[in-house]
């Protein structure tokens, strides 16, 4: 296999297509972190008139929260090689191009160098005491037979967990010294390390139970939002931020003074596991469905709604033509319905919107033009919906279109997060959000596996 070919590979491991929005989410954190200090939220003002804002860490948490994600793709490709030979051969493992030791030894650098950029000093043991335990255990698998075969593997699990326990111990000193300040205790420190380890356990568990558990998909929304959580707190230079606020006048609660970012991490969250939801149809073992009530033969491919038999034309639930759009069978139901993925975008489009109308008042000097503020707001919220709305549809037809439409609502992503950049007074970075929606959906559309061969 050529060099390109190897890059390309592993570019497919890590799904580097949806990386894009990745990067929406660190904006939208360094975003809502700058206006709740009282700055101009948008960051390219701020570059513009050379604003008091953490560049470098800002730099260093998106390398960090990169790395996590790759780190998090690799480890849900080497868990699923069994389902993927199956359902998914052309996959970089099951087709042979990528070697599954190879994987492992990817998602550990890659997750401990993730966490090690958030720490003082890199977590060497750690790094050293996985790769030492994965040995062990690869040690055991190619040669199952030797003699004590069995306390090597267990040689090896133990050292896996010390290479865990080193990593998160290195991050737990990295947050006490931060959380020591001069004046107290610097909560920010504190909670950018401790939110960086909710991020890897919640990675790795997700991966661990995500073939057996359908709440699993919360974990992986959990981690989208805890991206733009540490975003935002890297980009924060304010003790205790963000429980308390002073930058702003609220009309109604002022111990709401972070509420931007509760939307934003809520929304963002609620999107990605709506989206896991639907994309859990790519696996036929993944959709069974007991729910009570709902034994009928064939199903609305838009509501989930039970039909009776013989079908009729148009669904009496949402009046979906069932002719075009053909019934689905019991073993081809969706775990949750595309129409949920709709209803979380129209949330997350509308509570920006009512947020900014109802809860503060923003000082003008602040602000671009409220023109331009509103306008890029409509057109991401309008490009958002449309794109969602496209996708879902796609997705309620059959579950062999469903992969391209879970590529595309993750596409979607950064233009939802760019209502609410907008709404913040940011339409710079929501423009900047769109151009990263559509170089992600440019580059789901390259066939990785092509590329070099």
């Amino acid at each position: 296999m050529s060099p390109v070919a190897r890059i390309a590979a592993f570019f497919e491991l890590v799904r580097f297509a949806n990386w894009p929005t990745l990067l929406s989410d660190i904006l939208l954190g360094v975003v809502v972190a700058a206006f709740l200090l009282g700055l101009p939220a948008d960051p390219f003002l701020l570059y513009a008139r050379s604003a008091s804002m953490p560049w470098e860490q800002i730099a260093w948490a998106a390398v960090g929260l990169t790395l996590l994600y790759w780190g998090g793709m690799a480890m849900n490709g080497a868990v699923d090689v069994a389902v993927d030979a199956r359902e998914r051969p052309d996959r970089p493992i099951p087709s042979g191009r990528i070697p599954l030791r190879t994987a492992w030894v990817l998602t550990v650098v890659l997750l401990v160098s993730g966490v090690g950029v958030f720490c003082n000093t890199y977590p060497y043991e750690g790094l050293l005491a996985l790769l030492v335990g994965m040995f062990c255990i690869g040690v055991v698998e190619t040669r199952p037979e030797k003699k004590g075969a069995p306390w090597v593997k267990r040689l090896g699990m133990l050292w896996i967990v010390f290479g865990g326990v080193a990593t998160l111990a290195r991050l737990a000193g990295t947050a006490l010294e931060h959380g020591n300040g001069e004046a107290g205790m610097n909560w920010r420190g504190f909670a950018l390390a401790l939110d960086v380890g909710l991020l890897l356990l919640a990675i790795v568990l997700y991966n661990q139970v995500h073939q057996r558990a359908r709440w699993s998909v919360g974990l992986l929304g959990l981690c989208r939002a805890l991206a733009v959580l540490v975003a935002g707190l890297a980009a924060a230079n304010a003790a205790a931020w963000p429980f308390t606020n002073q930058a702003l006048t609220w009309k109604l609660a002022p111990q709401f003074g972070s509420i931007p970012l509760v939307i934003s991490l809520v929304g963002v969250g609620a999107y990605i596991a709506m989206v896991s939801l639907v994309a859990r149809r790519e696996v036929p073992e993944l959709m069974g469905d007991t729910r009570e009530g709902h034994d009928a033969p064939l199903f609305c491919p838009w509501c989930d709604h039970g039909l009776a038999n013989p079908t009729p034309g148009h669904c009496p639930e949402c009046g979906t033509d069932l002719v075009s759009r053909p019934p689905v069978k019991a073993t081809e139901r969706l775990i949750g319905s595309p129409k949920s993925v709709m209803v979380a975008a129209v949330l997350f489009v509308l509570a920006p919107a009512i947020c900014t109308a109802w809860s503060y008042d923003i000082s003008v000097a602040r602000l671009p033009p409220w023109w331009l503020c509103g306008g890029v707001g409509v057109l991401c919220g309008v490009i958002f919906l449309v794109q969602v709305r496209r996708a879902t549809r796609a997705a309620a037809v059959h579950p062999s279109r469903t992969p391209r439409a879970v590529g595309a609502m993750l596409a979607a992503l950064p233009a939802g997060e760019g209502v609410m950049m907008a709404a913040l007074g940011a339409p710079y970075a929501a423009l900047a959000a769109l151009a990263l929606g559509v170089t992600a959906r440019l580059l789901q559309r390259i066939k990785w596996a092509s590329v070099g061969s």
